[in-house]
């Protein structure tokens, strides 16, 4: 079975495809390539490499090197575009949702995620970014998107660029003013996720919300 055929088969099932055997498909590349790349940085890592570092493997010259930088760079595009109406039943689901839009920056971001009354996202906001370590936070600018989305409730999230999920004493801190406020508006907080590649801390899982 060729890899074209193998996709096919397992349209619904992509995790029976092995990153290799995706890279071939997307690139055109041979599967001695692919398991070059895949040895040499990883899914991970491939994403990040420059053109210089991917033309270090054999058989990739300045036009794949090139294709693949771009498609390191179109993928989190394509991640960012919010699926409007998926519903959240637990913090995983939120994490698998905003993680990967997130997670990869080398910069802190605070993200706001707008749901309805049935817990499905009708919007999402990037209210500000910092730097490597903070990211400060207007709460007027937090509830302001809120009431304008008419949204009824709010997921709160942010990336720790360290990889450290544990939320900072400042991150406690904020939650409770903004909790405070969303009290206030009648727009309740269900949750606020510090999240990383790997991992994330849920404020409503620890108990903090």
């Amino acid at each position: 079975m060729n890899i074209q055929d193998k996709i096919k088969f397992y349209q619904t099932e992509t995790d029976q495809i092995t990153d290799s055997e995706l890279l071939q498909a997307v690139l055109a590349i041979t599967a001695k390539i692919a398991d070059r790349l895949v040895a040499e940085f990883g899914i991970d890592g491939l994403r990040k490499a420059g053109v210089a570092e991917l033309q270090k493997i054999k058989g990739v010259g300045p036009k794949k090197a090139t294709q693949i930088r771009a498609l390191s760079m179109l993928l989190p595009r394509m991640l960012s575009k919010p699926l409007f109406g998926t519903k959240f039943t637990c913090s995983k689901e939120v994490y698998n949702y905003i993680g990967p839009k997130i997670s990869g920056r080398s910069q802190e971001s605070f993200w706001l995620l707008l749901l309805n009354n049935r817990n499905r996202i009708v919007g999402e906001v990037m209210v500000s970014q910092g730097g490597i370590a903070s990211c400060p936070v207007n709460p007027a600018d937090v509830f302001r998107a809120a009431i304008k989305e008419e949204a009824r409730s709010i997921i709160l999230a942010h990336n720790h660029p360290s990889g450290d999920p544990e939320p900072s004493q400042e991150d406690q801190d904020l939650t409770k003013r903004l909790c405070l406020a969303a009290d206030g508006l009648g727009i309740p907080i269900l949750d606020h996720l510090v999240v990383c590649e790997h991992s994330y801390v849920s404020f409503a899982d620890k108990g903090i919300i």
